[in-house]
């Protein structure tokens, strides 16, 4: 099939967004995509959207699995590295990607329709998006329960009394 005969939706374009973003070093995992994903729109791809743009630019050459994770091949690596990227903002390269892609710009269809057998991606599973959120979630927060845990443990100052200072310890670093 042609990729121009391949139904591109809105969330496409936040797919391959996420899955050239995410993997400029190594091929994007499918959690790199689920927090690349967050980092460009500020909301999680759900399944049904990850899945029906992984089938439908990998069906178009746009993406490839190589090496456990996803990267930007075909037409679209030829566009991906001719977007010039300093002076152009996210939104601009969005919107270069929905043109590319020939995105309608209708509004994005119900969820039942991304669950379109003829636009499935059957390795990613929801329990595979939900496993992928989930490493995700706790890499974001494992970082900043140390960083709560560090503060916690640091020692109180008296607010009581101006420059204040810990308790000294007796101990001297001379």
């Amino acid at each position: 099939m042609a990729a121009s005969d391949i139904p591109f939706m809105k969330s496409d374009t936040w797919v391959l967004l996420s899955v050239g973003l995410a993997g400029r070093v190594r091929p994007a995992t499918l959690t790199d995509v689920v927090a690349m994903g967050d980092a460009i729109n500020h909301a999680i791809l759900s399944g049904p959207e990850i899945r029906h743009g992984l089938a439908t630019l990998t069906a178009a050459g746009y993406v490839a699995e190589q090496d456990g994770g996803f990267v930007v091949g075909g037409a679209a690596a030829h566009l991906w590295a001719a977007i010039e990227w300093r002076t152009r903002n996210l939104y601009e390269i969005w919107d270069d990607i929905d043109g590319f892609l020939q995105v309608s710009q209708a509004p994005e269809p119900q969820d039942s329709v991304f669950d379109d057998p003829d636009w499935t991606y059957p390795s990613v599973t929801d329990e595979a998006v939900d496993a992928a959120y989930a490493e995700y979630i706790r890499l974001v927060k494992a970082p900043r329960e140390r960083s709560e845990a560090n503060i916690a443990a640091e020692p109180q100052l008296d607010a009581s009394t101006p420059n204040s200072r810990p308790a000294d310890d007796g101990e001297s670093d001379e």
